[in-house]
């Protein structure tokens, strides 16, 4: 049952919430001890409350997952799990997260808190409604930042939120478009009947170049950035690198719909990555 649990709170995908870390990092602050262990408890408590509205999410499915062909092998359509345990496991997640928050200031309160209930929305009625729904999935992110910002009190920056909102709404059209592939797609999601390929197409193309246009721009017009700025701006190449790359796994035949696969199946995407943050602390330290 241990197993089944751990299945179904996703431990794998909280490496989204290390978005978290992205103001103690990109400020400059990442070794103020102070500084990263609130940015930790934030961390934790996020990965606590998504993992609690996994299990919301697949309550509310549950039955249509039971027909989905993939799906009904999950542990609560498949009966590896029973109702009663995770509701259970839902509880102690939200008592952990509660615990975890009585550690840090209001405002981090207030952004999780502002998340939870927009999921909450989500699970029930917002994922049914095209656009509506990767929109609400990409404002999850950018309140991921907001709480690193908010436990941290750094200084908030227009370029790095929109950032964050145009990957996320990037990697959101990448998942769809991997959901529309599937034959039963009716029975996978009701809001894919607002999509289609071409259409998830041209919005893939806007938030590619949306989010070159946005992170040149950062890197130019930043004044939060602590290292040198004038170095900061040559990252600009590993963040297209990573995009080309996101663009041909995405459009390949055998593609990575979801987003954190990629992340831990795709060498090359793992090496840019570990490479632009290696290069973000070189500028840090110059």
């Amino acid at each position: 049952m241990i197993g089944s649990i751990l299945e179904v709170i996703r431990i794998k995908h909280w490496v989204k919430n290390l978005f978290v870390f992205i103001p103690v990092f990109i400020s400059g602050n990442i070794s103020n001890v102070d500084l990263f262990l609130n940015s930790l408890i934030i961390f934790l408590a996020f990965c606590f409350t998504a993992s609690s509205i996994y299990i919301i999410n697949d309550l509310v499915d549950l039955e249509r997952d039971k027909s989905h062909p993939v799906k009904k092998l999950r542990p609560l359509p498949s009966g590896k799990l029973s109702i009663i345990s995770a509701s259970l496991s839902l509880l102690l997640l939200i008592l952990g997260a509660a615990i975890i928050l009585s550690f840090v200031n209001f405002s981090g309160w207030l952004v999780i808190s502002a998340y939870f209930f927009l999921n909450i929305l989500y699970s029930f009625y917002i994922k049914h409604i095209a656009i509506l729904d990767i929109v609400s999935i990409s404002s999850g992110f950018v309140l991921r930042v907001q709480a690193g910002l908010a436990v941290t009190e750094l200084n908030s920056s227009f370029w790095l939120i929109a950032l964050t909102f145009a990957l996320s709404m990037l990697l959101a059209i990448g998942k769809r478009k991997g959901e529309f592939k599937n034959k039963d797609r009716n029975l996978s999601r009701p809001s894919l009947e607002g999509y289609s390929v071409n259409f998830l197409n041209i919005l893939q193309g806007i938030f590619v170049t949306t989010i070159i246009i946005f992170y040149v721009l950062y890197t130019y017009f930043t004044e939060t950035f602590p290292g040198d700025r004038s170095m900061l701006m040559y990252s600009s190449l590993f963040v297209i690198i990573g995009l080309c790359r996101y663009l041909q796994i995405n459009l390949s035949e055998e593609s990575i719909d979801e987003p954190t696969d990629i992340l831990y199946q795709d060498r090359f995407m793992l090496l840019i990555v570990s490479s632009w943050v290696l290069y973000i602390f070189i500028c840090l330290s110059l």
